[in-house]
């Protein structure tokens, strides 16, 4: 985890709801029953949720009780579907992908008539030529 810039830390929940409350972050507030640990960090909330659930799996004790973002909570349903979620770099190509295409389109619809007649001189310029007599010798 400290490889994708992810860290961790157990805290016993009634430090923790003070500590969090201090920075003005209530939203784990509901979350914080039993034994505890609060994980942050990494590139966006979407490799965050991808690295905690595969670390769920690979560890048995180990449940993810849910999280938050913008301050809002999630739910431990919506850090598993974020985990499935493409992260922001895939939607930053899936969007890049999108604009690109319609300009790929019309490149191709303005280039094709081009070739077309370009093609056509060239096949009448071909048999002009081949139906033209030769030069004479002198």
């Amino acid at each position: 985890m400290k490889k994708k810039k992810i860290s961790a830390l157990g805290v016993r929940n009634k430090l923790g709801r003070v500590a969090l409350k201090n920075v003005g972050m209530t939203s784990l507030d509901p979350l914080l029953e039993g034994p505890s640990t609060l994980v942050w960090g990494g590139e966006d909330i979407v490799a965050l949720s991808k690295e905690i659930a595969q670390w769920a799996k690979e560890i048995e004790p180990l449940q993810i009780k849910g999280g938050t973002t913008e301050g809002a909570t999630l739910s431990k349903e919506t850090v598993a579907e974020l985990a499935k979620s493409p992260g922001r770099k895939e939607l930053i190509g899936q969007i890049l992908a999108a604009m690109m295409s319609p300009g790929a389109q019309l490149a191709g619809a303005l280039v094709g008539p081009g070739r077309q007649l370009a093609s056509q001189i060239e096949k009448i310029s071909e048999k002009e030529e081949s139906a033209a007599p030769a030069p004479a010798a002198s």
